[in-house]
């Protein structure tokens, strides 16, 4: 997921919410990007005229060498969240079957955590919430 720089604009934002053995996937953000510190759920940006779900399956491609099955990949949530620079509509999905092996092409570290290990402050402000649900949830 990526958050840039605007002024008073909505970002469109596909998250993947990538499951396996009890276990979801975070990635640490680039060094080269805001928040850099911080790790966040994979996805990224939908482009014009991009509807979500295919912005899912590119950006998951691009970012983590994987193709996600679409009959295993529905929307969990979505809501918006305020950055002092943007707002950002965010729409995740769960996923649970995909081909390929996840790979982090762009150099950023990946780590497999049950839902209770993951910590809020190692978290992109805006994936507190879905975390928040995620916890709560009996089905992940």
């Amino acid at each position: 997921m990526q958050i840039t720089e605007v002024n008073d604009k909505k970002i469109k934002v596909s998250v993947g919410l990538l499951i396996e053995r009890n276990k979801i996937l975070i990635s640490s953000r680039k060094e080269n990007k805001i928040y850099n510190r911080l790790w966040e759920f994979p996805g990224g940006k939908v482009k014009k005229n991009e509807s979500t779900v295919n912005a899912l399956r590119r950006e998951l491609n691009e970012e983590l060498s994987i193709n996600i099955d679409l009959n295993y990949t529905e929307l969990y949530s979505n809501y918006s969240y305020k950055y002092k620079e943007s707002c950002v509509d965010l729409y995740f999905f769960t996923c649970m079957k995909w081909t390929g092996k996840v790979f982090p092409l762009e150099g950023q570290k990946i780590e497999w955590l049950k839902k209770n290990e993951i910590k809020e402050s190692r978290l992109l402000p805006s994936n507190i919430t879905i975390l928040n649900k995620i916890k709560n949830d009996l089905l992940i």
